[in-house]
Parts: structure tokens; C-alpha cells; sequence
């Protein structure tokens, strides 16, 4: 049997230390975490839609257009599956 008298708490339990190249992630970065996690669940629907994630539109308004008619079919659908009763 090993001798642990000399490894911090968190080696012993066998989890990874917290440091810049992985691991655990720093306290403060939690907080920070949360608005980009916001986007980012925002932003996913629109890049599984073909011609939002391709970008071959030459205009913006054509691009825009295809935006739009992306997140109003993607909000149409979460209506049809999340009815809530009225």
C-alpha cells in the first residue's frame, strides 16, 4: 500500500488539477461560462440548417433572409412539440 501523506486532497481522490492545459476549471470561470453558454445553445439550431452553416450567400439580405426562415421553422417546431395547455 502507498503512502499519500505527501499528495494534495484532490490527487488523492483521483481527479485531474486544476490548471491552464485542462482539468478542473477555476472558480471564476463559471460565471464567466454562463453567457456563452447561452449563445452558443442559441446559435447550434441555426448551424444544423444546410444553408445557415454553409454561407455560400453573396448578399447579406439573401443571408439574412436565410437566417430568419431558419429560426422561424426551428421556433415553429419547438411550438408543435411543446404545446402547453390553455
Amino acid at each position: 500500500m502507498r503512502d499519500h501523506g505527501d499528495q494534495p486532497a484532490a490527487q488523492r481522490a483521483g481527479r485531474p488539477a486544476a490548471t491552464c492545459l485542462g482539468g478542473r476549471q477555476a472558480p471564476g470561470l463559471r460565471e464567466a461560462y454562463r453567457p456563452r453558454n447561452t449563445v452558443e445553445r442559441a446559435v447550434n439550431p441555426l448551424k444544423r440548417n444546410r444553408v445557415v452553416a454553409t454561407r455560400y450567400d453573396k448578399r447579406a439580405v439573401i443571408r439574412e433572409g436565410s437566417v430568419q426562415t431558419a429560426s422561424t421553422r426551428i421556433r415553429l417546431r419547438d411550438l408543435a412539440f411543446f404545446r402547453h395547455p390553455t
